[in-house]
């Protein structure tokens, strides 16, 4: 029997803008079960982030609720929701956003300084930097670091306390295209072993690597493909397909 990871329920966001109230994310509700890999596509602006903001508990939703394994992310308290974030996810930003004075295996050791000895992190640290091909960078800085490194430093640190959820935000947005594609195949993998996976994104291409995927329309769920296990013969197909539906919801 499937485990349910994530239940969405009439999620809704608003903020203020210079125009008064405006709804980034409105009155969404879906599930994520266990293994599953949903990426989120959507025009600018459309909500993408912000969903993904308020499932990592990131941000405050108006109203509506999220679940995550039963319990609602908005009744738990700082310390259950710190823990939520700290443990439980995953989250890569589309930039890393890595410490600049640290270095790659510091970086990606630091969530978990706060729940384990150091020895301990950053052994698992560099366990998962050596899995990504960053053996050899594991003393430099990201100021001696490509794009695609970065980026591969900053997945190692979501997953250095094994999360439940791996969220990420346009993760290959800034990268060249084989950057790009190192991470998507690498994600696939995760994916093939057991982890869950939700990922924004404006490239069909990667967006095509996921076992269904949710269009964003005004800020809510316009349609939802499913698409099933990843091949790589299967790509274009796959893409075809979204494009497909990007046109029928004209996005």
């Amino acid at each position: 029997m499937a485990i349910q990871m994530l239940s969405v329920k009439d999620l809704y966001k608003t903020y203020q803008s210079g125009e008064g109230e405006c709804a980034a994310v409105n009155h969404i509700s879906f599930s994520m079960e266990k293994g599953e890999f949903i990426t989120v596509i959507g025009a600018s602006g459309s909500g993408k982030s912000s969903l993904l903001c308020l499932l990592a508990g990131m941000a405050d939703m108006t109203s509506g609720e999220v679940l995550y394994m039963g319990k609602s992310l908005a009744r738990m308290t700082d310390r259950e929701k710190a823990a939520y974030r700290g443990r439980e996810i995953g989250f890569v930003f589309q930039e890393g956003n890595l410490l600049e004075d640290m270095t790659a295996l510091e970086n990606a050791a630091l969530p978990g300084y706060l729940y384990q000895g150091r020895k301990e992190v950053e052994e698992r640290a560099g366990r998962w930097l050596d899995c990504l091909g960053l053996g050899e960078q594991k003393r430099k800085y990201p100021g001696q670091m490509s794009g695609g490194q970065k980026q591969r430093t900053a997945i190692a640190r979501a997953l250095v306390n094994q999360p439940e959820i791996l969220f990420l935000d346009e993760p290959t947005g800034s990268l060249d295209k084989i950057s790009g594609e190192r991470i998507l195949r690498l994600l696939v993998k995760l994916n093939e072993k057991g982890q869950s996976i939700m990922m924004v994104t404006h490239d069909m291409g990667a967006a095509a690597r996921g076992k269904k995927v949710i269009m964003i329309k005004d800020g809510n769920i316009c349609k939802t493909l499913t698409l099933g296990r990843f091949i790589q013969e299967e790509l274009e197909e796959r893409k075809t397909r979204i494009y497909d539906m990007m046109r029928e919801e004209k996005v």
